[in-house]
Parts: C-alpha cells; sequence; structure tokens
C-alpha cells in the first residue's frame, strides 16, 4: 500500500538535540513542500518549506543543548535558560522576558503580556488551577495515569486575533516502569531557529516534573503537525548544518526538588533582573560567587547563565569584552561555559562589524 507524505507521519528519532534537529532539517529540505504565508499571517508573503504530521524522539533528553560551528549564534544558551525560567516562574509579563532577549515584545498586542506564555498557561491558566501540581499528585498516586496532560491551547485561542498564539498544545506525561515519558504536541514548529530552543525549555520541564515525582527521566517525544522552515535565507542556510560532526554533551541530573526550590530559583531569578542592570564587572564576579555559594552546582550553573545573559542585554560592548575576558567558571558549570564561548564569538563578530563602519 502506497502513502501519502501528506498524511502520514513521519519518525525520527536520536540521542541528542544536535543529531535530532538536523534529521529534521534532512526531512524537511528533501521532502517538504513549499508554501507561501497569506496576506493575514504575521508572516504574510513568506516562503516557507514544510513536512506535515512528524514524530519527533529524543532518547537522551539531557543531550539537549544545540551547537553550530557554521553557524554559530543560532543557539544562545544563556537565552534558552532564560526561557525556561520564564516558563517555571508561571509569568505572562513582557518585561520578564524582554529583559534576555529585546525579540520577545514581537510576541506583545499591548507591550504589558505576552498572551502565549507557556507558563502562565501551565500554573496559572484559571484561577485556582494548577495544572503542574495536579498532573505531579496525579503521577504519584497512580503511576500507570493516562490522564497526565496540561492543555496549553486553549478554546478561545481559535480565530483569537492576537500577535501570539502557542505553538504548543499539550503536554502528556507517561511513568512505566520507573520511567516518566513526556510527550509534547505542536501545531506547528519553525524547526531551523525555534526548535533547538523549545527542545531545551521542554526536555527541561520533563525533567523538573520527573524529580519532583521521583521517577527516572525518560524519552521525550515531540510532535508537531507543521514542521517548517521559514524564509528564503532559512531554507538556504539550513542544509549547511548537515555536514558538521558534532561532540554532543550530556547536562548533569537535575538534583531532586525541594517544594521549595521553584519559589526559591523564581525570587532568584527576580533578583537578578534587578540587580544585573546596574552591575559592573567586578560586582558581577561577587554575585557569580553568592549564586555558586547558595545553590546546588547545577542550578547555579544556570542562574549564573543567567546573569551572563542579563549581563550581556545590558551593558556596553566594551563593558562585556572586560567582563568575558577576564571571567572565571568552574568547569563543571556547562551550560555557563557554553554561553561563555557563544558570548566571546559574538563579541569578535560584533567587532569585526563595527570595524568595517
Amino acid at each position: 500500500m502506497e502513502t501519502n507524505s501528506e498524511i502520514f507521519p513521519w519518525f525520527i528519532e536520536s540521542d541528542s538535540a544536535n543529531g535530532l534537529i538536523r534529521n529534521l532539517i534532512h526531512s524537511v529540505c528533501e521532502r517538504g513542500e513549499d508554501l507561501i504565508s497569506p496576506s493575514i499571517s504575521p508572516n504574510s508573503g513568506t516562503r516557507t518549506r514544510e513536512v506535515l504530521n512528524v514524530q519527533a524522539t529524543l532518547s537522551n533528553p539531557r543531550a539537549r543543548l544545540f551547537t553550530s560551528h557554521i553557524k554559530e549564534d543560532l543557539f544562545n544558551p544563556g537565552l534558552a535558560v532564560a526561557k525556561f525560567f520564564y516558563l517555571l516562574s508561571g509569568s505572562n509579563r513582557i518585561e520578564d522576558i524582554a529583559f534576555y532577549t529585546k525579540g520577545a515584545q514581537k510576541y506583545t498586542d499591548d507591550g504589558i503580556i505576552m498572551p502565549g506564555a507557556h507558563g502562565y498557561r501551565i500554573f496559572y491558566p484559571v484561577v485556582g488551577i494548577n495544572q503542574f501540581d495536579a498532573c505531579a499528585e496525579l503521577l504519584r498516586e497512580w503511576e500507570n495515569t493516562k490522564r497526565a496532560a496540561i492543555t496549553l491551547y486553549q478554546p478561545e485561542d481559535c480565530g483569537r486575533k492576537t500577535k501570539d498564539i502557542p505553538c504548543i498544545m499539550s503536554i502528556v506525561f507517561s511513568a512505566r516502569k520507573g520511567k516518566l515519558h513526556t510527550t509534547v504536541y505542536m501545531r506547528a514548529n519553525e524547526v531551523y531557529q525555534i526548535l533547538p530552543y523549545d527542545l531545551f525549555e521542554f526536555t527541561m520541564f520533563a525533567e523538573f516534573m520527573a524529580v519532583c515525582t521521583d521517577f527516572e527521566l525518560g524519552y521525550y517525544h515531540h510532535i508537531s503537525t507543521s514542521m517548517h522552515i521559514r524564509g528564503e535565507e532559512a531554507i538556504k542556510e539550513a542544509p549547511t548544518l548537515l555536514n558538521e560532526k558534532i561532540t554532543s554533551k550530556n547536562m548533569a541530573p537535575m538534583p531532586i526538588e525541594t517544594k521549595k526550590l521553584r519559589l526559591s530559583l523564581i525570587q532568584q531569578e527576580n533578583q537578578i533582573r534587578k540587580k544585573v542592570a546596574f552591575t559592573g564587572a567586578d560586582k558581577m564576579y561577587s554575585l557569580i560567587q553568592e549564586i555558586t555559594a547558595q545553590n546546588h552546582s547545577y542550578w547555579a550553573d544556570l542562574l549564573v547563565a543567567l546573569s551572563i545573559q542579563g549581563f550581556f542585554c545590558t551593558h556596553t560592548l566594551t563593558e562585556m569584552k572586560d567582563f568575558i575576558s577576564s571571567l572565571e567558571l568552574p568547569t563543571n558549570f556547562l551550560v555557563s561555559c557554553e554561553l561563555k564561548d557563544f558570548s566571546q564569538k559574538r563579541l569578535a563578530r560584533l567587532s569585526e562589524a563595527l570595524n568595517k563602519i
């Protein structure tokens, strides 16, 4: 029996984000069909190459850090951490995420809130309802439950005129034989520029649920109705990544969570935003030492990454160069060290661009 690729799903698996994303790029480039975004779309007139009904499985979710030597600015580890903490906070205030990336401003209708914010829809969708806590309780009480599902796309989103409709529909947790497997359903996903961040954010969230419910981290499944690459430049650039030889790095297992941990992380992130913009390089070192002393090394690494990302977004090129050049980090701070390397390369590109002016 012949199958129609427009209807039947593509299945792709890898043990790292690097492998999975490149396999998906290959599938979209080789098997995708082109379409032009309609006039009512925010991307009006843009060419998009798309494959329908894609199922991707990441068998080792801790290998979530994407890397490219050809397109070095494609994945910013600091921004990835900021997106996860924004989810964890349950906030929908645009200023909370725009501090780490000005690009967030295009997803607000009123300059105040981000209507599709993932964390807000997970933790505070309706007064008195916390979907995370409800799922965690189900998983603890009923290990093989098929009811541990979080819904992000809401009925009122259908047809709503806004700059921000969530691409993610739902998240389902399946505890089987001591492992917690996670399935994320997407209505649409841009594989080249967006998926690297989505995989980081959602696998972190999956592991956070696992440690909250005393399960081992299982597989991560990512299902998208439309898996696509958007824009002429991206369609041309994306295939160049396929021949890269990348060695993936695993993040350490997330430490066991306590009931107060989420609140503590939210409070510390809030303090970072309040301090970093008005902190010079000398005091940044003191802030990093303080964060390191007060937290488990796993969370200290991520909070330090937030501090570096915030400093980059709020200080001059010269200030950032001075700070990064003398910054010393513990060798077990994987994400912060990756961000330092990313920042040094980014600063070099910026300097080179300025010299050409």
